[in-house]
């Protein structure tokens, strides 16, 4: 699990070294240190928020246990900002971390199978179609030799 360090020192709460966050994962932990102005407050709120690119405004707030909390799955935003409160009135500037696209945040429309594939898939399905017995009563195989079909009509799957 990758686990994103912050301190919170003067009210402010800062990121360890250089962490970006991969949208759509599940597996990141916030793991933080207070500086002692925090002491007093055992129960501590971590603040998520964030812009999506179509422009909404969001946040959530979460309970923290022992001073580590799971990151909720953030997709298709820019950056993170994450900040803790306490009480009625302890609260910090937020942290800034930087957010890339994965893979499924990308926009986009499922394109047709290539040629090739298409072909290929054709050329298989007409090998199984006009399959041969390889003995009577037995087995019977594609072009390729792999079995497809036994004597009770059972469907295998093997290389000869």
């Amino acid at each position: 699990m990758p686990e994103i360090r912050i301190t919170v020192a003067d009210k402010i709460a800062a990121a360890q070294g250089s962490p970006v966050i991969v949208c759509g994962n599940a597996d990141y932990i916030i793991r933080c240190t207070f500086d002692s102005e925090w002491d007093a407050y055992p129960e501590k709120r971590m603040r998520v928020c964030f812009r999506t690119r179509k422009g909404k405004d969001v946040f959530y707030d979460l309970g923290m246990t022992d001073d580590t909390e799971a990151l909720p799955i953030l997709r298709d935003i820019e950056e993170a900002e994450i900040g803790f409160h306490a009480g009625s009135i302890q609260t910090t500037a937020p942290a800034r971390i930087p957010c890339i696209p994965c893979i499924t945040d990308l926009p986009g429309e499922s394109s047709p199978p290539q040629e090739d594939a298409f072909n290929m898939l054709t050329e298989r399905l007409n090998r199984i179609l006009h399959a041969q017995p390889v003995q009577e009563d037995s087995i019977l195989c594609d072009a390729d030799g792999y079995i497809i079909l036994d004597s009770t009509g059972s469907m295998i799957v093997v290389k000869e």
